[in-house]
């Protein structure tokens, strides 16, 4: 979760992946020490272990993003909508809103990545920036439907299809989360991707988003 696994697979595959570039805006030792309870001391060396051993293993230029800017590559376009910053001047409360929320479009179509940004300041800040231009075609379920008020950003996204990255063994717990419920009440079974169900592929086609489900558990 959260860089973990990143930092797994530069480990095991770095030498055999080509990386040109990581796109993040994580916390300063500084700005980390601020969270309440073990979330701080926990995120203050982020920054320095994560860019250190990437940069290590892949051999590629770490970039820090911000909200506004947009990249655009092979295709695709990568508009960044939020970082820790825009909760400034308050200080981050929860290490799950320095999350880097992003929406990614191809054809046309798009997926809203909300990371785990978690508590109701930071998705209202979503809100009040963007409003009903936050449509999607398919969101990324913020925090892994867990306690977060992304029903919130839910309600004006209006997207057809969640991508749910779920603990399959703490589902009876996560569907009754205020965001969870959200979904569940309101979209179909068939539109809902839980990746606790096996790996989910999606194709960004110009006419429709298609989904396809490998060895599933």
């Amino acid at each position: 979760d959260h860089v973990r696994n990143l930092y797994d697979v530069s480990e095991k595959y770095g030498s055999m992946l080509k990386v040109e570039a990581i796109l993040c805006n994580i916390p300063s030792a500084v700005e980390g020490l601020k969270f309440n309870g073990e979330a701080g001391t926990g995120i203050a060396d982020w920054r320095d272990r994560f860019e250190k051993r990437l940069q290590r293993n892949f051999g590629c230029s770490i970039y820090k993003v911000h909200s506004g800017q947009t990249l655009k590559f092979a295709g695709a376009e990568i508009e960044f909508l939020f970082t820790h910053e825009d909760i400034y001047p308050r200080t981050i409360q929860c290490g799950n809103d320095s999350s880097l929320c992003f929406r990614l479009t191809m054809n046309e179509r798009s997926m809203l990545f909300l990371g785990d940004v978690q508590e109701k300041y930071a998705c209202k800040i979503l809100v009040d920036m963007y409003g009903s231009s936050l449509r999607s075609d398919c969101i990324q379920v913020a925090h892994h439907g867990w306690r977060t008020d992304a029903y919130l950003i839910y309600e004006q996204a209006q997207a057809e299809y969640y991508l749910w990255p779920e603990q399959a063994t703490e589902w009876e717990r996560i569907k009754n989360y205020i965001s969870s419920k959200w979904i569940l009440d309101r979209i179909p079974e068939n539109r809902v991707f839980r990746c606790a169900q096996g790996t989910v592929t999606c194709y960004f086609r110009p006419d429709a988003l298609e989904f396809e489900y490998r060895n599933p558990t």
